[in-house]
């Protein structure tokens, strides 16, 4: 017996895993999600938790890789630093890398939390 969500409950759960787009402030949507409807709906509480762990978790491991990667790439560019002439150059050439690395780590957090969403909302 398969009983398909209503869509007051996929329209929680999508919310509920969209909220991970607000990076680390969306977290209070699922606790509320969970803690509304963990009587009423088990399918938005599990859904809820779900989110609520993925964010913890994936903003957790994102805040730590983020900051070891600054403290990596900083040493590594004072000691690839040779004369001031290079500096500029070294500099342009680390803030982009660094860019690209952070803009990277936001997508691979995003694109989970996004199909969650799509596979909630399409029941």
């Amino acid at each position: 017996m398969d009983v398909k969500p209503s869509t007051e409950e996929r329209v929680w759960a999508v919310l509920a895993h969209l909220s991970a787009l607000a990076m680390g402030i969306g977290l209070p949507l699922p606790i509320v999600g969970w803690s509304q409807n963990r009587r009423k709906s088990n399918y938005i509480a599990f859904q809820s938790l779900q989110a609520l762990g993925y964010q913890t978790l994936g903003y957790t491991i994102w805040l730590l890789v983020t900051l070891v990667f600054a403290v990596v790439s900083s040493i590594g560019f004072l000691a690839s630093v040779q004369t001031i002439d290079s500096l500029e150059a070294d500099l342009n050439a680390w803030t982009a890398a660094y860019s690209l690395f952070i803009f990277g780590l936001i997508a691979l957090y995003f694109v989970p939390a996004i199909l969650a969403a799509v596979a909630c909302a399409l029941g």
